[in-house]
């Protein structure tokens, strides 16, 4: 066997231990009967991934059984990891399988727990084809080094609990869906009505305090969710706040923009996305020259802070269920993609990371999650650590453009209301989510378990 998060240049054969010792990597043998219990789906599913755990010492964040006999792992296996399924594997994430009681989970329906019988003639075909039989990983351990430096960044001194995942299991049904689907609730965030924003101003606006700022800035539209969570991050720590909007006010506000109201921001208004940088550097100015300490957030707090907090909720997702094999989601600044995909590979995972565009070219919006994962390099200490992050962007969806309905965003919000009571923004997640849909019954998606990460927004409902 070898960990899911190994590359090409590290296939080795199981003999050759020379290289393996010179590639400064730790051969660990499995005992067939681990390697049985595992296929046979036996009653107590802790005792058997607790030995496999105690094997490879818990220090790789997930390991693939390959039912080779004394031959080397080759690139064909490799790619059969990539893809997300092959014959005769069975994934193991000992992080969350050696301290939960969760089923090991094959990822082949030859291989499922409801077929041990199966399992076994499959095992025992397998045995019979070969004397002996061997089992060796090639473990390459997560960036935990790494990992440590993002966990010690500064954070608000406010209760974020973790948000809950859940299954739909009725939009699956709905649409007739092959693999399983599940959502993180970043919408369920209880502060400032939740999102993904205040998420990334959970490590943002710490990075404001301790340079000792009074005022936070920050733009987006008139209804924008990031300038609202802003706000809102600034009442709870008794900062003030200044919105540069690029709009015209409204006569009565309403959503995010008479939510602004109610948190005492500053509104300050431009006429186009091209005045918001100026403005925003021209308040910081004015509020210099008044003594004020200022601190300015770029759009959607797309920064190498704001993809920390991301890359850390990764590991949240962690703890609370083994690694789906896709994730999709909204993108469009760019820095909650960032974080994602920064988290899947720290901690070592093949998991797919799906951005749908809500407004951009997905070169452009990939340029921007390219800049982004650079500065987090530097703010981990950890050159070239991302480097060839592969970056999955699809601007297929955006319609006529930001902001602006399409028949499959309207058909993906009712979809989701009514079949499981899960509201959806007009602009961000509606895409997004039409994009898992269509995805799905175009079977475009031939994987066993599918996340979508919900960011909010649907405040946005009620502009």
């Amino acid at each position: 066997m070898f960990d899911a998060a190994h590359w090409t240049d590290m296939l080795v054969a199981p003999q050759n231990h020379q290289r393996l010792e010179s590639m400064m990597f730790r051969a660990v043998r499995v005992g067939q009967a681990v390697v049985r219990r595992v296929l046979a789906g036996q009653e107590g599913n802790d005792t058997r991934s607790g030995n496999v755990a105690a094997e490879i010492d818990d220090q790789v964040p997930q390991v693939v059984f390959f039912l080779q006999a004394d031959r080397a792992v080759g690139q064909e296996h490799e790619r059969s990891v990539a893809r997300e399924s092959a014959d005769g594997v069975v994934r193991v994430n000992p992080r969350v399988h050696a301290r939960r009681r969760l089923e090991l989970r094959p990822r082949r329906p030859q291989l499922r727990r409801d077929d041990s019988r199966g399992r076994l003639q499959f095992f025992n075909q397998f045995a019979a084809d070969h004397t002996n039989p061997s089992y060796t990983s090639v473990s390459v351990p997560a960036h935990r080094a790494v990992i440590g430096k993002l966990e010690k960044i500064p954070r608000l001194p406010l209760a974020l609990t973790p948000t809950p995942i859940e299954e739909l299991a009725r939009l699956r049904e709905a649409l007739g869906s092959a693999p399983s689907l599940f959502v993180k609730r970043d919408d369920a965030i209880p502060l400032g009505f939740g999102g993904n924003k205040i998420r990334k101003l959970h490590v943002v606006a710490a990075q404001a305090l301790a340079d000792g700022a009074d005022t936070l800035i920050t733009t987006g539209g008139v209804q924008s969710n990031h300038a609202r969570a802003t706000a809102s991050i600034a009442a709870r720590l008794g900062l003030q706040s200044v919105l540069i909007a690029n709009g015209k006010p409204q006569d009565k506000p309403t959503a995010n923009a008479l939510l602004d109201r109610l948190l005492g921001a500053d509104v300050r208004y431009v006429s186009s996305r091209e005045e918001r940088a100026p403005a925003m550097q021209a308040a910081a100015e004015e509020l210099r020259a008044r003594g004020r300490k200022p601190f300015i957030i770029p759009l959607g707090a797309s920064t190498a802070h704001g993809a920390a907090a991301y890359a850390l909720a990764m590991g949240e997702l962690l703890d609370q269920m083994s690694a789906p094999d896709a994730i999709v989601l909204s993108t469009s600044s760019g820095g909650t993609h960032a974080g994602i995909l920064a988290g899947c590979v720290l901690h070592g995972l093949p998991t797919r990371v799906i951005g749908i565009s809500a407004d951009d070219p997905a070169p452009a919006i990939a340029g921007e999650i390219r800049r982004i994962l650079a500065d987090l390099e530097k703010l981990l200490e950890a050159p070239g650590v991302f480097a060839g992050a592969p970056i999955e962007i699809d601007d297929t969806f955006v319609g006529a453009g930001y902001g602006v309905a399409t028949a499959e965003s309207t058909e993906a919000i009712e979809l989701c209301a009514r079949r499981e009571a899960l509201f959806l923004d007009p602009t961000y997640t509606a895409k997004a989510m039409a994009a898992l849909i269509a995805k799905v019954r175009r079977r475009d998606l031939p994987v066993d378990r599918v996340l979508f990460w919900h960011t909010g927004g649907q405040v946005g409902l009620f502009a």
